[in-house]
């Protein structure tokens, strides 16, 4: 369904940014080093790759975790005492994709 209703953002995903998202376990992500992960965001998964990058989008959010650092944006996400997601991903692509689900919701 997604991919219906936002083609435009689902092209933006598939070509920018699906190749820097990787799953991982809690124990995994628990272990990585920050220093390794510019431009890869690692994170548990639940569904489907795009919708799991949505949750935990919106989960850093919520948190206050979400950190615009120069031009990447870190993606961090905890549920509980665990960290399920980690790493970031250029800024400039993140926007787009978001701006292209706003702009297809709102036609």
């Amino acid at each position: 369904m997604f991919v219906e209703k936002y083609s435009k953002a689902y092209s933006v995903y598939k070509q920018k940014i699906r190749s820097n998202l990787k799953y991982a376990t809690r124990e995994g992500i628990k272990h990585l080093d920050d220093k390794i992960i510019t431009s890869k965001l690692y994170f548990t998964r639940k569904r489907v790759l795009i919708l799991d990058l949505l949750r935990h989008i919106r989960n850093s959010f919520s948190h206050g975790l979400l950190i615009k650092d120069s031009k990447n944006l870190k993606i961090s996400d905890k549920y509980r005492q665990f960290k399920t997601s980690k790493g970031s991903l250029e800024y400039s692509t993140i926007k787009e994709f978001i701006v292209e689900i706003i702009k297809q919701y709102e036609d």
